[in-house]
């Protein structure tokens, strides 16, 4: 879809009042990120230049690199699809709301990325996502709070 002069606020709000499940594609000559929803609610974004969880719960000092990195490779053996947030509250080294507290500005990060890009071009795919806990943001809530 070509959408010049659309912005990723104005598909936002598409969103917010359709609330469909799915996954949105933006792009453009030289980006590409993802916005995953549920039922409208935004839970999950991946931006080119987003901080991975595993990365920032290492700067804030909860696991040393070694254990990141050990964590990690047991989680792509095993073909493990639980997040990695999920694997490191079960060991004891972060809380869920330490959890929630990354991804929701992960989310927050990737849209004020994705609201500086020009001439995107927007698709979106209807399929049934994986909603593995309940954090998410409401595109609404988001849009009022700029």
């Amino acid at each position: 879809m070509n959408s010049k002069g659309i912005q990723i606020n104005d598909v936002l709000s598409i969103i917010a009042a359709k609330k469909p499940t799915g996954i949105l594609t933006l792009e453009t000559d030289i980006h590409l990120g993802t916005l995953t929803f549920k039922d409208g609610l935004l839970i999950g974004a991946q931006s080119p230049y987003g901080h991975k969880l595993g990365d920032i719960i290492l700067t804030q000092g909860k696991v040393d690199a070694d254990f990141l990195l050990k964590t990690v490779e047991k989680q792509k053996q095993d073909g493990n699809k639980e997040p990695l947030g999920s694997i490191f509250i079960k060991m004891g080294k972060i809380t869920f709301e330490d959890v929630k507290e990354i991804v929701l500005f992960q989310m927050e990060d990737a849209l004020g990325t994705f609201r500086k890009w020009s001439d995107i071009s927007f698709s979106f795919a209807a399929k049934d996502v994986t909603y593995f806990d309940s954090i998410c943001l409401e595109p609404e809530k988001y849009l009022k709070g700029m």
